[in-house]
């Protein structure tokens, strides 16, 4: 079973004490960077949303790649392994569209992320 957690902007919270959180932020430009959404304003709100949560933040990953490419994003891929290996039990992302802009790629994502059993926390 998959738990999804509330966005800390929600007035209901679900706090996972104990629960390892693999953290994923990525940017694919330079204005993306620049207006708002840089890995340091990805990687802040990801933060504040594992502590509202009462989650151990135990991988993060940052990378500047385009969110058309699924394979070759090395980072992506380090934390796909570690859902995998069952070495976290939540994923965070800032944004669905941090992890991918491709629904397809999306679906696969899902697909490992629940057959793991991995939580998803996204801050949207």
């Amino acid at each position: 079973m998959t738990t999804s957690y509330p966005s800390p902007h929600s007035p209901k919270t679900s706090k996972a004490p104990g629960k390892r959180a693999a953290i994923y932020c990525r940017v694919s430009t330079d204005e993306q960077a620049r207006h708002g959404m840089s890995l340091t304003t990805q990687l802040q709100g990801c933060q504040g949303f594992a502590t509202l949560q009462g989650l151990s933040v135990v991988m993060v990953e940052q990378e500047d790649y385009t969110g058309t490419l699924l394979f070759e994003r090395q980072g992506l891929q380090r934390v796909l392994s570690a859902v995998m290996a069952g070495a976290v039990d939540v994923v965070i992302c800032y944004d669905l569209d941090r992890l991918t802009r491709d629904p397809g790629h999306l679906g696969y994502i899902e697909t490992i992320v629940k057959h793991h059993g991995v939580g998803q926390g996204n801050r949207i």
